[in-house]
């Protein structure tokens, strides 16, 4: 399945089930992993990536059409690392920001 296919069967969703995409916080809304991977596609050279976060500089990322986890520079989407599963991406994010 596609991702923007897997995107529009959550969103479709929404009405059935409640928000699957975002939480409340204090002060507004924290962007669920969909919401903020829609804004990610906005930009074309993001297209090919899934969003898990980000920081200061970079970004968290699967890269699609390899499956390759990598950290990459928000501008302009060098790759800085290249985790080999989603827990040691997560860790690597967790590390550079606790």
């Amino acid at each position: 399945m596609a991702y923007r296919e897997l995107l529009q069967q959550v969103l479709a969703s929404k009405a059935r089930y409640g928000e699957p995409v975002a939480a409340p916080a204090p002060g507004g809304e924290v962007q669920g992993l969909i919401y903020a991977n829609l804004g990610w596609r906005d930009d074309p050279w993001m297209e090919d990536h899934l969003v898990f976060g980000e920081g200061n500089m970079d970004l968290y990322v699967r890269h699609l059409p390899t499956g390759e986890y990598r950290v990459i520079d928000r501008v302009p989407g060098n790759t800085i690392e290249v985790p080999a599963t989603l827990e040691e991406l997560l860790a690597v994010a967790l590390a550079a920001h606790l």
